[in-house]
């Protein structure tokens, strides 16, 4: 896609009897000063033979010694350039124009288009054109584990340079056509997330330091792992995703770019600009215990050719096991120890053995149900599933067992029969301690393990959050590489 007009041809005597008619017609200078405003005129012309305009607070410097190519590359406002001033004073080869009111091409620069240069002075490619973020939320609440979706209100703050407005009058605002990147949410529901642009302001005018403001509030997609559920380590995540997504000030214009791509991402690294993540609310999440927020850009190109940015700011969350402990584990274990004086019965009363082993079964079923509800239909059992499931089995051998003691009593050896039931009920009481152990230890070896390694990439991320301070202060904010993610360990405020 070729992003900027190739060069056209200038007729210097059609453009010069133009100018001439319209000054006659508007009474406008005559005689040796409008002949030496033409030849000054001509001068510009005869020099965009092979041009290079760079843009500066609305000044435009025409430089020569540019090929068509290099023009059509490095000059992404083309002939489009308006030259202000009646006056022109060569230096060197370089002519700087200002205020004349004449026009290379029939109109002022188009600002909808990306930035002439980089803020270091290289010509805007995507190797060094650097678009600046940081983000962050203010609000994440209704975690619907069962629909997997959440709740977010999250921001996205990004930076970049455009020489074009550098030097900007204070009092002038700004064009309302002006490129700036933009993006979408890739996990958003369309009908519930609403984006507002917040702000695009001139942040720095000496360096032509451009920010805008994106506020996302809505609902958003959120895939568990719940195979762990409910001591499962999670995280609540919105993906920004780039696609050179771009789009006005006044947001009139917008678009994307296949092929090379026109910037890139990477952390704010200018301390005023900001902190990499920010998190500005008090970290309560109902059901769940917030440890911290991270963030990760991953930069892949599809098979259409599009190269796509995708930025996760996700924030790590461990549940609070107190509901389902209190609601599902606890009369779960009641119940198993009631059910437990089914083997101080007498062997031969079938009948009442047999009731209090459906009634259990049932109880423990409706648990079953009960749990159901808070999750999706998965293919897996949870780890509480299977903890009720083995409640389901000891039920249904206690049943077998009955039935079992009550034949042996029927046949006439009761003795035998009270000696097993007594020694079923003690192995399978044993069994089934056993395995809620063996259930419910993984999963809280689990989460406390998960939990260790978010600390310890936390507490990296912190060791390399001051090293790159001090690299910056040092060395200068271009020094050093972008990172692909970065963790922020999470204390609550007192």
């Amino acid at each position: 896609m070729r992003l900027y007009p190739k060069r056209r041809r200038v007729h210097p005597r059609s453009d010069r009897a133009e100018e001439q008619a319209e000054k006659e017609s508007s009474g406008g200078p005559s005689g040796h000063h409008r002949e030496s405003i033409d030849s000054q005129h001509d001068a510009v012309r005869r020099t965009l033979s092979h041009p290079r305009i760079v843009t500066r607070g609305g000044r435009v410097s025409i430089s020569s010694g540019a090929t068509e190519d290099e023009f059509g590359v490095a000059s992404p406002v083309g002939f489009n350039a308006t030259v202000r001033t009646s006056t022109m004073t060569q230096h060197g080869t370089e002519l700087v124009a200002k205020d004349s009111g004449m026009s290379l091409d029939g109109g002022g620069i188009d600002y909808s288009l990306p930035p002439l240069q980089c803020g270091d002075g290289k010509d805007t490619s995507s190797d060094d054109f650097f678009v600046d973020f940081r983000c962050g939320a203010s609000r994440v609440t209704e975690v619907s584990t069962s629909a997997q979706t959440a709740y977010m209100k999250a921001y996205l703050a990004l930076y970049w340079t455009d020489l074009r407005v550098a030097d900007w009058e204070v009092d002038r605002p700004l064009p309302e056509d002006l490129w700036g990147p933009f993006c979408n949410v890739r996990n958003g529901y369309a009908n519930e997330m609403t984006i507002d642009d917040h702000e695009f302001v001139l942040v720095d005018r000496e360096r032509g330091r451009l920010k805008r403001f994106l506020i996302f509030e809505g609902r958003v997609s959120n895939n568990l792992n719940l195979k762990e559920f409910p001591f499962d380590f999670n995280s609540i995540d919105i993906e920004f995703g780039f696609v050179s997504h771009w789009r006005s000030k006044n947001g009139e214009k917008y678009g994307t770019a296949s092929g090379t791509p026109i910037y890139r991402l990477r952390e704010v690294r200018d301390p005023r600009e900001g902190d990499i993540i920010g998190i500005y609310w008090d970290g309560h999440i109902p059901e769940w215990t917030l440890h911290g927020a991270s963030w990760k850009l991953h930069v892949h190109k599809d098979p259409s050719g599009y190269v796509q940015s995708q930025l996760k700011l996700s924030f790590h969350v461990g549940r609070d096991v107190t509901y389902y402990a209190t609601k599902v584990l606890l009369p779960l274990y009641l119940l198993i120890v009631n059910f437990a004086g089914d083997f101080l019965l007498p062997v031969e009363d079938l009948s009442s053995r047999s009731a209090n082993t459906m009634t259990g079964f049932l109880a423990a079923f409706a648990f079953l149900f009960v749990v159901g509800e808070s999750l999706p239909k998965v293919d897996f059992l949870t780890r509480i599933d299977k903890i009720i499931v083995v409640a389901l089995i000891t039920m249904t051998l206690s049943g077998v067992s009955a039935w079992v003691v009550f034949l042996i009593d029927s046949g006439g050896d009761s003795d035998r029969a009270v000696s097993i039931n007594l020694w079923f009920g003690l192995v399978l009481g044993i069994v089934y301690v056993v395995a809620n152990l063996c259930l419910l230890l993984p999963g809280l070896w689990h989460k406390s393990h998960a939990l260790r390694k978010w600390h310890t990439q936390a507490q990296a991320s912190l060791q390399e959050k001051r090293h790159r301070e001090n690299t910056l202060a040092t060395a200068g904010l271009q020094a050093i590489e972008p990172v692909s993610e970065w963790h922020l360990l999470w204390v609550p405020r007192a």
